[in-house]
């Protein structure tokens, strides 16, 4: 390990998943997308959501107490349901950004987009930042359709609107991104994890 890594977890060090080698403690929530269920490593070992420290459990909990629009999305859910949807849709990326730090704060919610059209889109705690500035779900979607060999003809026909407007969009978001072209834009989308 080089001097620029040394105080870093292992995970960060070596880029992996957080807590995937034994001796890291910080942990990583990933989640499963045809089931949608949540999983957690640390310390080398996965284990099922509903398994995870409660301490950690507590602190989702929390955060999904502070957002009135995911609250108001999951009220139809158990508790448990409720909490691992949350935890999901905030934290089902496996990155080597640990969720919670050994130590047990909690991490940002991540560059997750965890399905066409998820709700979770309009929860007050959950951004899909690129460059650091938040991208509306109008721009997600557009980035989701940039990624695939589409034309901008094609993309502006199956969201309804012309081609000045995608490219009034793109505009906005290359701005965001700090970028120039498409080309741009979708490498720095891929290397923050916004398209996987």
């Amino acid at each position: 390990m080089d001097k620029s890594t040394q105080n870093l977890p292992i995970s960060q060090a070596n880029r992996l998943p957080a807590g995937i080698i034994p001796g890291d403690y910080a942990t990583e929530l990933f989640g499963i997308r045809e089931t949608r269920k949540v999983f957690a490593v640390s310390n080398g070992n996965t284990i099922p959501f509903s398994n995870i420290n409660p301490v950690l459990k507590a602190k989702i909990f929390q955060l999904m107490l502070s957002d009135d629009k995911a609250m108001e999305d999951l009220a139809s859910m158990t508790h448990d349901e409720a909490l691992e949807e949350f935890a999901f849709c905030l934290y089902g990326s496996a990155d080597n950004e640990p969720d919670f730090t050994d130590s047990g704060e909690v991490g940002k919610p991540e560059n997750f987009i965890c399905g066409t059209n998820c709700r979770c889109m309009a929860w007050n705690s959950k951004k899909i930042r690129i460059n650091g500035n938040a991208l509306t779900p109008r721009q997600v979607e557009i980035t989701k359709l940039l990624a695939g060999d589409t034309t901008d003809k094609k993309i502006a026909a199956d969201l309804n609107i012309s081609c000045s407007t995608l490219d009034g969009h793109k505009r906005l978001m290359y701005k965001k991104a700090g970028v120039q072209s498409r080309a741009g834009y979708i490498n720095r989308a891929i290397n923050e994890h916004i398209i996987q």
